[in-house]
C-alpha cells in the first residue's frame, strides 16, 4: 500500500518511523499546506517529498498514492476537523485517521498497527474536552468568556460526579486526544491533585493540561506537585500582563520541581461576541467559529463550547434568558454512542445564533462588571442598538 502522511512535521515523521519496518506499507510523501524540504527531512541523506493537498488528488488519480494517513495528535482542537474538511472539499475519501495515542507510545503491537488504519466511520476519538473544576477566579478579567468574574457561587463540582462522567466518556470513546482542566482558576480547587491522578488513570495516553493564570502555582504543596509531575500533566500558563513581574521566579520554581509547563502568548486583548437577540445565522457562525471544537463537559453533558455550558452564570447574574436550546448532549442517554456524539458535534447548535463577530478590547481587570462587557451592540441607520 502506497500512502501519504498528512501533515508533515513532528507527527508525520514519527508515523513514518513507526511504519518504516512494515513490509506492506510504503510512505511515498508527506502532505502539508506549507510544504518545504525541511519538513520532509527524516535524517541525514533521507528525505520524503512534501506535497500540497491539491497535489495529493492528482497523485491518487495517477495511482502513485493509494491512501492518506491523517494524524490526529495535534492538541489544537480544530486541527483534525480542518484537515478532514480540506480532504472532503477535494473529494478525497481514501484516507485513514491515526489515533493520537499511537504518537505517544514507544512500543507498538499488532493491535496498534491495525488501529493506524482506522476508517473515518470507525473513528471514535474525542479530540478535545475541557471542564471547570472551579467557576470562580482570582484575576477578575473584564469580558471573561467563562463568566468567572460574575460567578455568584464559587462552585467546585463534585469530584465523584466528574469522575463518573469521565468513566462514561471512557466507555463512549476509544480515547480523548486532549483533556483541559480549567475554570475559573483551577488552582483554587483543593482537590486538583485528585483530578490529575484520576484522569491519567483513565486516559494514559491523553495530553492533559491545567489552564491557569499562574498566580497560585508557586503555592502548590508537595502532594499537588507530585500528582502533576508523576502523572505527566502540563501546567499551561495564560500569560497575562500581571504575570510579567513574576515570570522568571515562576519559571525557576517549575523547573526546580521538574514540572512540565508552557507559557502561552502574552495576552493583551480580550473580545466579546454575544448578542441578546439571538438572530444570527447559526450555521454560518458555527463554521466560522474558532471555538467550534472546544467541547466542554459539565454535569453529565457535552457542549460544543464554553458558552452553552456556562451561560446560566450570565443569566443568573443579569436576569437574561439566553437559551442554550439543543446545545447539550446528555452522555447518559440510553443507546447513545461515541460516533453519534462526534457527528452531532460537527453541526451547529441553537446557542450559535447568539454569537456574532468579535469586538476586541485591551485586556483589563475589573471589580464591577456590566452586561455591556459581553454584549455586542449592532447599530441601525439611526445610530441606535438593534
Amino acid at each position: 500500500m502506497k500512502v501519504a502522511i498528512f501533515p508533515a512535521g513532528k507527527d508525520g515523521k514519527k508515523l513514518y518511523s513507526i511504519l518504516r519496518g512494515q513490509a506492506n506499507v510504503e510512505v511515498c510523501s508527506f502532505v502539508d499546506n506549507a510544504p518545504s524540504e525541511e519538513k520532509g527531512m527524516i535524517m541525514e541523506g533521507l528525505s520524503i517529498p512534501v506535497i500540497t493537498p491539491n497535489e495529493v488528488k492528482l497523485q491518487m488519480v495517477e495511482g502513485n498514492i493509494d491512501k492518506v494517513l491523517v494524524c490526529s495528535a495535534k492538541v489544537l482542537s480544530h486541527f483534525l476537523d480542518d484537515m478532514l474538511r480540506q480532504l472532503k472539499e477535494l473529494n478525497i475519501s481514501d484516507y485513514y485517521i491515526v489515533p493520537s495515542y499511537i504518537f505517544r507510545k514507544e512500543q507498538w503491537d499488532e493491535t496498534d498497527f491495525r488501529n493506524i488504519f482506522t476508517k473515518q466511520d470507525e473513528f471514535s476519538q474525542l479530540q478535545h474536552v475541557q471542564f471547570h473544576i472551579s467557576d470562580c477566579c482570582n484575576l477578575n478579567c473584564r469580558r471573561c468568556q467563562h463568566f468567572s468574574n460574575i460567578a455568584d457561587n464559587p462552585r467546585f463540582p463534585s469530584f465523584e460526579k466528574v469522575k463518573g462522567d469521565f468513566q462514561r466518556l471512557r466507555e463512549l470513546f476509544c480515547d480523548i486526544n486532549r483533556i483541559a482542566i480549567l475554570g475559573g482558576e483551577p488552582f483554587l480547587n483543593p482537590e486538583l491533585y485528585r483530578y490529575c491522578v484520576m484522569l491519567r488513570e483513565l486516559f494514559p495516553y491523553s495530553f492533559i493540561d491545567i489552564i491557569t493564570n499562574g498566580l497560585l502555582v508557586r503555592n502548590m504543596n508537595e502532594k499537588l506537585i507530585s500528582a502533576i509531575r508523576d502523572n505527566d500533566i502540563i501546567v499551561n500558563i495564560s500569560f497575562y500582563p500581571v504575570l510579567e513581574p513574576v515570570k522568571e521566579q515562576l519559571t525557576r520554581f517549575l523547573k526546580e520541581q521538574r514540572v512540565r509547563y508552557v507559557f502561552g502568548t502574552k495576552i493583551e486583548t480580550f473580545s466579546k461576541k454575544m448578542m441578546l437577540e439571538g438572530n444570527e445565522n447559526p450555521e454560518k457562525q458555527f463554521y466560522e467559529c474558532r471555538d467550534r471544537c472546544c467541547t466542554m463537559l459539565r454535569d453529565g453533558k457535552l457542549y460544543p463550547c464554553y458558552l452553552p455550558a456556562t451561560v446560566s452564570i450570565f443569566n443568573n447574574h443579569f436576569g437574561t434568558k439566553i437559551e442554550a436550546g439543543n446545545s447539550a448532549i446528555d452522555i447518559y442517554d440510553a443507546g447513545i454512542t461515541g460516533r453519534q456524539i462526534l457527528e452531532r458535534l460537527r453541526k451547529s447548535f441553537d446557542i450559535c445564533r447568539y454569537c456574532t463577530y468579535d469586538e476586541t478590547y485591551p485586556w483589563e481587570q475589573t471589580k464591577c462588571a456590566c452586561m455591556d462587557d459581553w454584549i455586542v451592540c449592532r447599530q441601525n441607520s439611526s445610530g441606535n442598538c438593534k
